[in-house]
């Protein structure tokens, strides 16, 4: 144990190293992100992997003399020592520390979860905000993002900021931090642990750096945001949060900009490295692999010539058996080929495995009782057999109809079975020979293949139907690959070359001289396909209603009140000076958000926890979109609080 834990810190120190020397200050955050995860990975595994060599060495037989042993009716009595107890209480302080470290992460891990519960959530796209009343810096955890409430609600919570967050939650950061928790757990005795996690939490902050500077923000005017959103102070260790301490690094980091062929430079000098960890850390191990004797070898050779020239003879005799018979069959020769090689391959297993020469000798009769055995047909396939030659027989004589697959079938069968099998199943039928093939009534007349003795008539009609043909057959595959050509043209071209083949054809008839095959028809006009009746688009949304309905979201729900308010401001300067009095003024809705920023915390929780009572309502029925009826109810709501506070 001691020396794998020495091992795999070893391992991760000199990746560490690497980590700062060449990779920290590089622009390359989602390379480093799974450099850093898989750091700690293959150095937990590289102590693991074992290397083994094969050594070869000859089998010895050694005899040792008999010696007896003496008895005696003593107990050995052994002494401990302090020493003996040190294991004991080694991992006793191990399990202490694991017990410790576990509790102080479900500590976190409820206290979080007790944050979610307890406080109001607000959901926007894909990210939940947990507003909570202490005055807390942003942070995040999976889609959770940890907010001031009385800052979200009057808006004083950058955009930027929000950026920065949604990126921890985008990019799943929280899952990096619950991995390396877990494995802090485990070895919480390693301090490079603590080091490495810093790293990686310090690389989730550069990713969403450059997320934020993705969306065009000006430098400079981030950084004073992050100085002003960052502290110092603790916060849950679970969670990803923006730290001071950090700031430095991550402002230089800012700046640089790696090219592609630093990257791969860098990237490729992981290779060596891990080359040499593997090497230097892995575990080696010797195996003796007992090898036969010059002299076992020898015996071995002459019993498989034996086997070998056993297995000829009997095979020989066999296939000069099949050669003398009359009714020759290549299937006999497959069979006498197969059982060949499949008791070849018995014997060079058996000596393959270094078997000693008492039990090759001893499985010698073995094969040659399979060698027998496998001469016979088994019970199965003359069941098979039977049942062939029955059906068939059971048929009149005249009308005899066998399948030619059952007929190769009981052949094969029959070529296994020996003399006493052959005696006990059914006789091997006598097959029909198969029918001449069908004569036609027409008698054909001797046809010249050559035109040699042609007329001078039949010539020239030959000649003048292939070079029309042939100029048709380049216009039709022109037509057809490509679409050139007039298809009127092609039907006009395939008649006059229709009548040249007629033509041709009769002459060579006459003359009893082989006609052209038949000329394919002509190309069809394919219909024309209705062109698509495509809708008119729908007609633009009344700009009053739209207003209407933006401006009771903006009123009444108090998240993305800023987007929504600058909104409403575009509608109301794109409408004519008519639809201007039947809508309510952004300036209203201002004065009218104003006096609601003027309610009681325990009102605005109850406002809350109507809103989240109206958005499970919405989910469950499965619209986006809240009724006429609840901003009614949300109206009465905030008209009440309002006289309250009045």
């Amino acid at each position: 144990m001691v020396l794998f834990i020495l091992k795999s810190s070893a391992c991760l120190a000199v990746f560490m190293v690497f980590y700062k020397l060449f990779l920290e200050k590089e622009s390359i955050h989602h390379f480093k992100r799974f450099y850093l995860l898989g750091a700690l990975l293959v150095s937990i595994v590289i102590p693991f992997i074992t290397f083994t060599e094969y050594t070869q060495v000859e089998s010895v037989q050694e005899f040792m003399p008999f010696q007896p042993i003496a008895f005696t009716d003593a107990v050995v009595k052994k002494n401990t020592t302090w020493q003996d107890y040190i294991p004991t209480v080694l991992w006793s302080v191990y399990a202490l520390g694991v017990m410790v470290f576990s509790i102080r992460f479900l500590k976190n891990l409820f206290q979080l979860f007790k944050k979610i519960k307890t406080n109001p959530k607000f959901k926007t796209q894909n990210y939940i905000h947990v507003l909570l009343i202490d005055l807390i810096h942003p942070h995040t955890f999976f889609n959770y993002i940890f907010l001031n409430k009385n800052k979200y609600e009057h808006n004083r919570i950058p955009k930027e900021v929000l950026w920065h967050e949604q990126t921890h939650a985008k990019q799943k950061h929280a899952l990096d931090i619950l991995c390396i928790e877990l494995l802090h757990i485990i070895f919480w005795f390693n301090p490079l642990l603590y080091y490495i996690k810093k790293d990686i939490k310090l690389n989730h902050e550069f990713l969403a750096d450059k997320a934020v500077l993705k969306h065009g923000v000006c430098t400079k005017n981030y950084q004073n945001i992050l100085l002003a959103f960052s502290s110092n102070a603790s916060h849950n260790q679970l969670a990803n949060a923006i730290n001071y301490s950090l700031i430095k690094k991550r402002f230089t980091v800012m700046k640089t900009q790696t090219s592609k062929k630093a990257f791969w430079l860098k990237g490729l000098l992981i290779l060596p490295i891990l080359a040499i960890l593997i090497y230097g850390f892995s575990e080696r191990e010797i195996v003796e692999k007992e090898v036969a004797s010059i002299e076992q070898q020898k015996q071995n050779l002459t019993t498989k010539t034996k086997l070998y020239n056993y297995l000829v003879e009997k095979r020989l005799e066999e296939i000069e058996k099949v050669s003398k018979s009359k009714k020759k069959d290549s299937t006999n020769y497959k069979v006498i080929q197969s059982r060949i090689n499949l008791i070849r391959n018995d014997i060079d297993k058996l000596l393959e495995a270094n078997a000693s020469i008492e039990s090759i000798e001893k499985n010698t009769k073995k094969l040659l009782q399979k060698i027998n055995s496998q001469q016979k047909a088994t019970p199965k396939q003359i069941t098979e057999y039977n049942n062939i030659v029955k059906k068939l027989m059971s048929q009149p004589e005249a009308q005899r109809i066998i399948k030619l697959k059952d007929v190769e079938r009981i052949k094969y069968i029959y070529s296994l079975m020996t003399d006493e099998q052959k005696k006990n199943a059914e006789a091997f039928p006598k097959l029909a020979p198969p029918p001449p093939p069908p004569t036609s009534n027409i008698q054909h007349e001797v046809v010249s293949k050559t035109y040699e003795n042609a007329s001078e008539a039949l010539l020239n009609a030959k000649k003048e139907f292939e070079i029309k043909a042939k100029t048709y057959g380049k216009a039709i595959k022109l037509y057809k690959r490509e679409g050139r050509g007039d298809l009127t043209k092609l039907i006009a071209m395939h008649s006059e070359v229709k009548k040249l083949h007629s033509n041709f054809s009769t002459l060579a008839k006459k003359e009893k001289m082989i006609p052209p095959p038949p000329f394919p028809p002509a190309p069809v006009v394919k219909p024309e396909k209705a062109k698509e009746v495509v809708p008119p688009p729908p007609p633009p949304m009344d700009s009053i209603s739209t207003y209407n309905s933006l401006a009771q979201r903006t009123k009444f729900i108090p998240t993305n009140r800023e987007n929504n308010m600058l909104r409403l401001r575009l509608l109301y300067d794109k409408m004519s000076d008519l639809k201007k009095p039947k809508v309510e003024s952004p300036s209203s809705i201002d004065n009218y958000i104003l006096r609601l920023n003027s309610l009681t915390a325990k009102q605005t929780k109850k406002i809350y926890e109507h809103l989240n009572i109206i958005n499970k309502k919405a989910k469950s029925e499965g619209r986006r979109f809240y009724s006429a009826k609840e901003y009614k109810k949300l109206e009465k709501l905030y008209s009440s609080f309002l006289t309250e506070r009045n």
